[in-house]
C-alpha cells in the first residue's frame, strides 16, 4: 500500500508541475522562426443568428479569415500578405508584450469570449495560449491592450464589415 501511495504521490506531483509552465515572452530567434500565425476570436453565448467567431491566419504570403457559429462555417476569404508585410506584424506583435503566463484559474463565469493564439515554425507548433474573457481574464494568454487590433486591423475593409456580411439574408 504503502508503495501504491508513493507512486500516486509523484504521479501528482509529475501532473502539477507540467501544468506550471515558466511565464515568458517568445524569443527573437522564435519570432525570426514563425512561419504561421493563427489567431482565433470564440465568441459568447449567444443565438446562432448572432454568434460570430472567427479565425485569422497569416503567413507570408496570405491572410485567410473563417467565420463561423457554433463550428458551422459561414464565410471564408482569403487576401493576399507579403513577406515584408509578415515580417513587420511579427515585429509588433514582439514589441507588443504579448506572452504566456502561469494558468489563472476561473471563476465560475460562464458566457463570456475567448482569444487565443498559435504561432508555428516551419515543423513545429511551438506557442499556444488562450484567455478566456469573463468576469476578469483566466488562461494562459497576457493580451496587452491593442493586440487584438494587431489581428483585426489586417483584414481589408475590416472584420466587423465580413461579420456583418454573414447577417444580411437574416435581416
Amino acid at each position: 500500500m504503502r508503495i501504491f501511495l508513493t507512486l500516486a504521490m509523484a504521479i501528482l506531483c509529475i501532473g502539477c508541475t507540467s501544468k506550471s509552465l515558466p511565464e515568458g515572452g517568445i524569443s527573437d530567434s522564435d519570432w525570426n522562426e514563425t512561419t504561421k500565425i493563427i489567431y482565433r476570436f470564440g465568441d459568447s453565448s449567444l443565438p446562432p443568428d448572432y454568434h460570430r467567431s472567427y479565425t485569422i491566419t497569416v503567413t507570408e504570403d496570405l491572410i485567410t479569415v473563417s467565420i463561423d457559429s457554433y463550428g458551422d462555417e459561414l464565410l471564408a476569404r482569403e487576401f493576399p500578405f507579403s513577406a515584408e508585410k509578415f515580417q513587420a506584424l511579427k515585429e509588433k506583435l514582439a514589441k507588443s508584450g504579448m506572452k504566456k503566463h502561469l494558468m489563472k484559474g476561473e471563476d465560475g463565469c460562464t458566457g463570456g469570449t475567448t482569444e487565443s493564439v498559435s504561432l508555428y515554425k516551419p515543423q513545429e507548433k511551438f506557442f499556444d495560449a488562450y484567455v478566456y474573457h469573463c468576469s476578469g481574464d483566466s488562461g494562459d494568454l497576457y493580451m496587452p491592450a491593442g493586440t487584438t487590433e494587431l489581428f483585426t486591423g489586417l483584414i481589408p475593409g475590416g472584420i466587423e464589415e465580413l461579420i456583418k456580411s454573414t447577417r444580411k439574408h437574416r435581416e
